[in-house]
């Protein structure tokens, strides 16, 4: 599916635990997973970006995503049962230390 087509899916608004990121450097596109949990809706999410042929990031903004931050955003999700893989639409808030 086309990141167009899932940013135009609707949201879960919540704010996000970052639980890990695993660099995925077994490939040919080096690649990185980020797992999330929502505090409110107890969701998880998975993100999924990958490098371009130049070493740049597809996704600028998942790059300041680290184990205990936490973030306030949107997330729109890819179809799946269960639906996991998501991408982030709007953020709320910059990244931060998450709450205990």
């Amino acid at each position: 599916m086309a990141r167009s087509a899932v940013l135009a899916r609707p949201a879960v608004t919540d704010h996000w635990l970052v639980l890990t990121v695993r660099e995925l450097a077994d490939g040919t596109v080096p690649g990185r997973r980020i797992w999330l949990r929502g505090r409110q809706t107890c969701q998880w999410a998975m993100l999924l970006t990958f490098a371009a042929p130049n070493g740049a990031w597809q996704d600028l903004g998942t790059a300041r995503l680290r184990p205990g931050t936490e973030v306030h955003a949107d997330l729109r999700y890819y179809p799946g049962q269960p639906a996991l893989r998501a991408l982030i639409g709007t953020c709320h808030a910059d990244p931060a230390p998450g709450a205990p």
